[in-house]
């Protein structure tokens, strides 16, 4: 997972998927969302910065409450990849 982060590729992911992504590395001083109780297990544990919102990008990285919007989550993942395109 690290080694996708550093060629750029997005990586997403919403409640559990996000404790992958932070196990690995990625989410120390990012802004991730999720429930309320996964945001704070992000902020104590692993120095993430959790916004509660529906959906969260920082960086190639596309966080989300699926209890809020899986619209807005695949919307976010998109406009990450445009962003990334050369």
């Amino acid at each position: 997972m690290q080694n996708a982060a550093q060629l750029g590729i997005v990586l997403a992911a919403q409640e559990f998927g996000i404790f992958l992504m932070a196990d690995a590395g990625l989410l120390e001083g990012k802004k991730v969302t999720a429930n309320p109780l996964i945001c704070r297990e992000m902020e104590v544990n692993y120095n993430a910065i959790c916004t509660l919102m529906p959906v969260q990008r920082d960086d190639g990285i596309v966080t989300t409450d699926p209890t809020m919007s899986t619209v807005s989550f695949a919307r976010a993942i998109v406009g990450e990849i445009e962003e990334k395109k050369p």
